[in-house]
């Protein structure tokens, strides 16, 4: 998806970008066009709008290094299991 006007003009109304994002989740766009979307129109670095992306989906995870940073325990059980079983 590549036609982000009506996203612009929600931007364009005062809208902020976790609003239009919410907006554009409801109208069902996937996730790497929204990202896509909210840099495009809200000149946003990638990790900006990962932040708006992971924020806004999830109440639970507010940000996206504590995102990834739950991962990490897994992450090192899962090497550590591949470890083992490579020895």
């Amino acid at each position: 998806m590549d036609d982000f006007r009506k996203y612009e003009a929600m931007r364009d109304n005062g809208a902020s970008p976790s609003d239009v994002y919410y907006h554009a989740r409801t109208d069902g766009i996937d996730s790497v066009s929204m990202i896509r979307m909210l840099r495009k129109i809200f000149n946003l670095s990638l990790l900006e709008a990962k932040e708006i992306t992971v924020g806004t989906s999830s109440q639970t995870t507010p940000s996206l290094n504590e995102s990834q940073e739950k991962l990490a325990p897994a992450l090192e059980k899962a090497l550590k299991k591949y470890d083992d079983e490579a020895q």
